[in-house]
């Protein structure tokens, strides 16, 4: 297998793409603006690294997913408000759903073993344990008017230590799926998780690019690990600031898919390219407030309306989503339904919805599209494994509003 991947081959499930229900932009604001160092407060456990990796596991749930943000801003953020206009640049998709990487290679040692593997349970599987990433460069494609901004942004956040998104390979379940995760950390090495916001967790399969239509990975094709459902997030995004300045925050969910593959640098160095891509509902996007240099602003303040183009959901009686209930999670090409502005908690078909059955045949458009992809390098990371019940990898912690929040 040839994992000698080019940065700039940028696979992408097209299909997909169309479908998916992801708050891509929400996470974008929670990675540059909820992201400060609290690392006084964080108990740096001692660990042996290679205690992260243990033999083939199995008997692993998926739990809701979830995302946190803060308002804290750094004064340089400024700078992004003057960001250079980059121009357009085309780049030619390639479909990437591919078949699933068969991993029955027999071993006795991690040495008897290709790269990115290690001898897992007498078999050879893909796994980059004990290394744990940190997400070093970020591009913005969607939203396209918005993205030189953005992009702008979030490299500054990347800069200062304030965005420090770390991405965790875990472990493999019965069926093969292999778990990862992601989360917020301190901001500088040695890297621990920030545990006061969600530790999100994914499960998929490691594929191909089936670049000669076969059917089967052979060896000379990329591969690379893709969550096989779109994972359901609660994000817990701020929203207002009570009379003595404490922050408000409310809760809402989306549907998230993931894509990573193994990378070497020109040092051969293991790294990992990832995508993400979706869309934002403009209902969330007018609840997301946050504070830049002391200054309130809404992030519809940073979208183009331009920008505003994707039909999401089945707004059956012509009336826009304004309430605030949560989004269902719908299953294949299903939307969620509203009625009298509102989720009715059912999922439906296009051809259900109006006329035409084509999506978007509703003609309402409901939010922003996204779509980003970074690179990520192995950093120091001496926090707790994860635990068997993934206890000390919390995708839904507590919080709790003040008192005088609405």
């Amino acid at each position: 297998m040839n994992q000698q991947t080019s940065l700039i081959k940028v696979p992408v499930d097209t299909t997909q793409m169309l479908n998916l229900q992801i708050l891509g932009y929400a996470l974008f604001s929670i990675l540059v603006f909820g992201c400060a160092d609290d690392s006084a407060g964080t108990v740096i456990p001692n660990v042996v690294v290679d205690a992260q990796v243990s033999q083939a596991d199995g008997g692993l749930m998926a739990p809701d997913q979830a995302v946190s943000m803060d308002a804290v801003v750094e004064p340089e953020l400024d700078a992004a408000l003057d960001a250079e206009i980059l121009p357009d640049v085309f780049i030619e998709r390639i479909p990437d759903i591919g078949p699933i990487l068969e991993q029955t290679e027999a071993c006795e040692d991690n040495d008897d073993c290709g790269q990115f593997e290690r001898c897992l349970g007498g078999v050879c599987k893909i796994d980059l344990r004990p290394d744990v990433f940190r997400v070093d460069q970020i591009e913005v494609v969607e939203p396209k008017l918005s993205a030189p901004f953005l992009q702008s942004t979030m490299m500054i956040g990347v800069d200062n230590g304030q965005l420090t998104l770390l991405i965790e390979p875990g472990r493999y379940s019965e069926d093969g799926a292999g778990r990862w995760y992601l989360g917020n950390g301190n901001g500088a090495e040695p890297y621990v998780y920030l545990h006061r916001f969600p530790i999100q967790t994914f499960e998929g399969m490691w594929r191909c690019v089936d670049s000669n239509l076969n059917g089967q990975c052979d060896d000379d094709e990329d591969i690379f690990w893709r969550v096989e459902d779109d994972s359901r997030f609660e994000l817990i995004v701020p929203t207002t600031r009570t009379d003595s300045n404490e922050q408000c925050y409310t809760r809402m969910t989306t549907q998230v898919a993931l894509r990573a593959e193994p990378i070497l640098s020109s040092e051969g160095i293991t790294q990992l390219y990832a995508e993400l891509s979706g869309y934002l509902l403009r209902r969330d996007a007018e609840a997301i407030n946050f504070t830049l240099n002391r200054l309130p602003y809404n992030l519809l303040m940073f979208l183009n309306d331009e920008d505003y183009t994707v039909d999401a959901l089945c707004n059956i009686d012509g009336a826009e989503l304004s309430c605030d209930d949560l989004e269902p999670s719908c299953p294949g090409l299903l939307v969620p339904e509203v009625r009298d502005g509102c989720f009715t908690g059912n999922c439906i078909t296009w051809a259900d919805c109006c006329p035409g059955g084509i999506p978007g045949c509703d003609g309402q458009p409901d939010g922003y599209p996204f779509e980003f992809s970074a690179t990520a390098i192995p950093v120091g990371f001496i926090d707790e494994p994860p635990a068997a019940d993934e206890s000390n990898r919390n995708s839904n912690p507590v919080f709790e509003n003040p008192p005088t929040c609405p």
